[in-house]
This record gives structure tokens, sequence and C-alpha cells, in this order.
């Protein structure tokens, strides 16, 4: 029903995630309906966990939405890429960023009723970030699904939603809990392959996840059963009872090593400034990367170039340019292979105007990564005036300029 696209957007120097309509459902008012009430939805949440809403128009053609475009992999990637399931502080970082999430969106009305790996971007820092709320529903908004009608996917739905009952915050957390069980054993929890038989396995008693994994800490395990009740009234009512267990989680012994290993001052410091930049409290992420950067050599730990990204990366928000490519510069120095801060690095020498050093640094960033497209789109922008260099493709080159246009008007 739509298709998304890579923009850049001039006015801010940001790269955003155009999801647009396909033509051919530009007269389907229940299709231009669904994607004005999922743009109305995103408009409501503003979170450090959720995709992040720009915003929403028609044009010609129908309609489209911009958003934050996330550097990273949905967790379907991750989960594939971690067989035996993922480290437990792993996991529990994910399953913290997805409860704030959705804590935020059930206290907004909104139910997502689609939360499954695929709708899941972890990004280059490790935060998880929840997207696409095309068949949420709003407790203010006209019913789109009449009842007995199936929404979401049904390997990660909760029994009453397969079913096509109505549904509360509590579906939610199902899948939520379907989510956790894979990322601690490594293996889908509904192996069904059909609605039938999807609905057939969630009758079934869950599997002994220690038995799968003998290292899952009991306290997890629990978690995990609650969240998968087959009955709702069963399961945790509400997102904050799951935060209060998590916190009493994090007090069992089989848990303190892993605090032990990431709770040294330098990553903790670390971690409370990209949350507080998460948060858009830019000032006092500076005040504290710059303390980091100050008492480096007392910590005798730690990667000084990812201090000195959070700080180009504050200051470009903040609009000082200068002081951005600063330390966009040390951060590249310290990690020369790190595409993220050349990309960074590129972006705010643009908007300093010291456009041949950007076009020599996106030159090596395409030679060294030929099939990035942030580098392709920033290249064909700065190639508009001299033509496309030979690592740009028309094609490429055709879409990213049409999408530009979108949001600079009167700039092609």
């Amino acid at each position: 029903m739509s298709t998304v696209y890579l923009a850049f957007d001039c006015r801010t120097f940001q790269f955003s995630a155009v999801k647009v309509l396909l033509e051919r459902f530009s007269d389907n008012e229940v299709v231009v309906n669904r994607m004005r009430r999922e743009a109305d939805i995103y408009s409501q949440l503003n979170h450090k966990n959720i995709v992040g809403f720009i915003e929403a128009d028609d044009y010609e053609d129908g309609y489209f939405i911009a958003q934050e475009y996330l550097r990273g992999d949905p967790l379907r990637n991750l989960l594939e890429a971690f067989p035996e399931g993922l480290p437990f502080q792993a996991a529990l970082n994910v399953l913290s960023d997805l409860a704030g999430a959705l804590h935020v969106a059930h206290c907004a009305g909104i139910i997502h009723r689609d939360v499954q790996p695929d709708n899941i971007i972890i990004d280059h820092e490790g935060c998880a970030k929840l997207c696409d709320f095309g068949i949420a529903y709003a407790d203010d908004s006209h019913i789109i699904t009449e009842e007995g009608t199936i929404m979401g996917t049904v390997l990660y739905s909760s029994p009453e939603q397969n079913r096509g009952q109505e549904v509360d915050e509590r579906a939610d957390l199902y899948s939520l809990g379907a989510i956790l069980f894979e990322m601690l054993t490594g293996k889908r929890l509904n192996q069904g392959t059909t609605l039938e038989e999807a609905m057939e396995f969630q009758l079934r008693a869950l599997p002994d996840m220690r038995a799968m994994n003998p290292e899952i800490p009991p306290g997890l395990e629990m978690i995990t059963r609650k969240l998968l009740a087959p009955d709702a009234e069963q399961r945790y009512w509400e997102i904050k009872d799951l935060l209060i267990d998590m916190g009493k989680l994090r007090v069992e012994a089989s848990l303190d090593e892993l605090d032990k290993l990431y709770g040294h001052p330098f990553f903790r410091k670390l971690r409370e400034g990209l949350s507080l930049f998460g948060e858009g409290k830019l000032e006092e992420t500076v005040h504290l990367a710059t303390e980091l950067e100050n008492k480096y050599k007392e910590y005798e730990i730690g990667d000084l170039s990812k201090v000195y990204y959070l700080l180009g990366r504050a200051y470009a928000r903040l609009g000082r340019a200068e002081k951005a490519v600063r330390y966009f510069d040390k951060a590249l120095f310290a990690d020369p292979g790190n595409v993220d801060y050349a990309l960074d690095f590129a972006i705010e020498l643009v908007r300093e105007k010291r456009l041949e050093r950007a076009r020599k640094l996106i030159a090596q960033i395409c030679q060294g990564a030929p099939n990035n497209l942030l580098a392709k789109g920033l290249s064909a922008l700065l190639a508009r005036e001299g033509g496309i260099p030979s690592f740009v493709e028309e094609e490429e080159f055709s879409w990213f300029s049409n999408l530009l246009s979108r949001f600079l008007p009167g700039q092609q």
C-alpha cells in the first residue's frame, strides 16, 4: 500500500524516511484514512523509543508521512545474528526500551497491535525504537476494523487478537512476551505456519525456558510467563506493573555481575548522556559529555570517539556548526573507519558551506561503502550543479532529487 524513501531535508540538514502512499491506492478511502490516522497517532507520541514524527501531508499523487530516519537494523536481524539468544543485558535493554514506548502509547489511549521484531529498529547506539503504527487503535478514533477481523502478525499476536476479538493494552504485552521469549532462547515461540496452527500453538503449555537456556534468571522467566499468559486476565494489567517486576529483577545475583561489567562510571555516564540527547536535553548533554572528555584519563577505559561523536551531534542540534565540525572531526580521527561519524561530519561541512572537503569525504565513504544510501544521496545532492559522479547511479539521483523537491520547493 505504501513505499518508503530516503529523503534529505535541507531546512534542517537531517535525513528522514518518507512513507508514500502508492498511486494505485490514492483513491481508496479506507487506505488513505488508515494512513492519515497513522500520522495522527505518530503526532501524539513523543518518546525516545518511538520513531520520531516530522510531518504528513497530501501531495498530487496521494499522501506521505515523513519520519525520523534511523541508522540501524530491525530487531529481526539481531535475533538472526544470535541464534542461541541475545546476551541478557541486551535483551533487558530492548525490553526496557519497548516497555517505555508502549507505556507512552497506552497512556495516550493507543494500542499498537503489531509489536513484532520487524517493527522494532535497533539503532547504532543500541537503542530500540518502536515503529509502524499502521494498524494501531486509538480510543478516540473511529473503528476501522470490524470485530472478527484479524489484524497484526499472527505469530506474535495475542490469542484474543488472533480470534478477531476486541483487544486492549494487554494484547501488546503478550506480543512483548513473545519477543522476550525469542530474545532469551533464540527460538520463536509460535511455530505455526497458518492461522489455525498459530492459534493451536498458543493453547500449548509454555516450554521450559531454563531447559532451553539454563542461564536464564528465574525472575526473567517469571516475567516472560506472565506476559505470555493465554488468558489476558492473568497477564500484567499495565506496563507499570511490568516495570516494577523488572526493577526487582535487577537485584538478582545473576544480574549483579552484568551490572558490574556495564556499571563502570564511564559507561554509566555515556549512557546517561545518550539518554539526555534522546530526550532533547542538549545543553545537559554537552555538559555531561564535556565532563567525560575532561575526565577520560582518570577512567582508563572506554571509547573517547563516542564522546566526541555525542558532542558533535549535540552541537549540531543546537545549531553550533563550527563546534559540531570540530568534534565530528575528532571522532573520525579516533575511529577512521566509522561511517556514521563520517556522514554526520560531511553534513556539518555542508552546513558550514565547506563543500570541497565535504565532497572529498563523501567520495571516500562511497568508495569504502559503495552501497550506503546516505552517502550516495549526499553525493547526489552535492553533484546537482556539477554533474553526477560515476559512483552515483542516475536512477538513484532521480528519486533522491524528487524527494528533495518535497522539502525544498523551488530548488529542483
